[in-house]
């Protein structure tokens, strides 16, 4: 996962969402490479909970 995080690239700038209590999180969709020969990206959605993000 982390490695998939680190070589990846994100396809849409993160978008900032706020939980029900008001807490901010970032949602942001990236391609991500396989570890397979021959295989396509895959898509993956990264969320992050931090106050700082």
């Amino acid at each position: 996962m982390i490695d998939g995080i680190i070589s990846g690239k994100l396809t849409r700038p993160p978008k900032k969402l706020f939980t029900v209590r008001g807490s901010v999180y970032v949602i942001a969709k990236m391609n991500v490479h396989t570890y397979r020969e021959n295989s396509p990206p895959i898509y993956a959605n990264i969320i992050a909970f931090d106050s700082r993000v």
